[in-house]
């Protein structure tokens, strides 16, 4: 709850990534990720044996499917546009 109200410009904030997790965090759910897809495709590399071995669709194990927790996408703030009247005296200047 405090790490939740702490202002953006505070340290451990901006020692986060832009999807809010530290490097650790992202590499341990990085691991957990690429886990599931080697048991997964284990698991599917049996099924297929068994299939090309003459085991009937119905004596087949279930597919495997590990659900993942989907992380929220992070979308950069927009830049604020410059007034025109503003552009123009820059241009101008220059």
């Amino acid at each position: 709850m405090l790490v939740r109200n702490l202002p953006p410009d505070s340290a451990y904030v901006r020692s986060l990534g832009p999807d809010g997790m530290s490097v650790a965090e992202g590499l341990s759910a990085l691991n957990v990720d690429i886990t599931a897809a080697v048991v997964e495709t284990v698991h599917e590399l049996i099924r297929v044996t068994l299939a090309a071995h003459g085991v009937k669709g119905g004596d087949l194990p279930p597919p495997l499917h590990m659900p993942r927790v989907s992380m929220p996408s992070y979308t950069p703030p927009k830049p604020k546009a410059t007034p025109l009247a503003e552009a123009i005296s820059i241009m101008e200047a220059w």
